[in-house]
């Protein structure tokens, strides 16, 4: 969402919990987590005939619930609306095998352009480093795989070099500590020759 800077000014995270009390399907609005920065959803689905699911039946469902959530709320807002419709669109016609541009950082001798997949051929998402010669020339690729998706997000922040190693350092704030204490950080790339 944020390469199509989406964005809401009161929350930056949405949180989904199953609630086999609902309906099955609807889906409501309520405070779990007051943080702030999100907004919680109960959505009417049974947990235990949510793990029944294939992966990729769980996968489809998620991204059902997902957007049928983002269409509602952003129903007001036009252009969020038309964001939302557009993502789910490509994410239809791509599958999972989209690799989205996150940052990159130019040096002397060479660039380190980082991108990421979502679940790429039903795996876990990945952060791909790619270093690039002058002439954009790949000459190393790494990758590195996330927990969700959403943690590239905080996971990457300054690039830096440091003896011959690339240090990858995750953004430092409240926010990002929920994530990336699951990690072993900084990521370092030391498997290149590219210096």
């Amino acid at each position: 969402m944020d390469n199509f800077d989406f964005y809401f000014d009161e929350f930056d995270h949405i949180f989904i919990f199953l609630n086999p009390k609902l309906k099955e399907d609807d889906f409501l609005e309520t405070k779990i987590y007051d943080l702030k920065w999100n907004k919680d959803f109960y959505y009417g689905l049974d947990f235990k005939i949510f793990n029944q699911l294939s992966e990729n039946d769980r996968d489809l469902k998620l991204q059902e619930i997902i957007f049928k959530i983002l269409t509602k709320i952003s129903e007001n807002d036009v252009s969020k609306l038309e964001i939302v419709k557009k993502i789910e669109q490509i994410i239809d016609n791509e599958k999972t095998n989209t690799e989205l541009f996150l940052t990159e950082k130019s040096f002397k001798n060479f660039t380190v352009k980082i991108t990421f997949k979502i679940n790429p051929n039903h795996q876990k998402s990945i952060i791909i480093f790619r270093i690039l010669s002058k002439e954009n020339k790949e000459l190393c690729c790494e990758t590195f795989e996330v927990f969700h998706y959403e943690d590239v997000f905080y996971l990457v922040d300054k690039i830096k070099i440091e003896k011959s190693k690339i240090i990858i350092e995750p953004k430092k704030n409240e926010k990002s500590q929920f994530v990336t204490e699951k990690y072993n950080l900084p990521i370092i790339i030391d498997n290149c020759d590219f210096c």
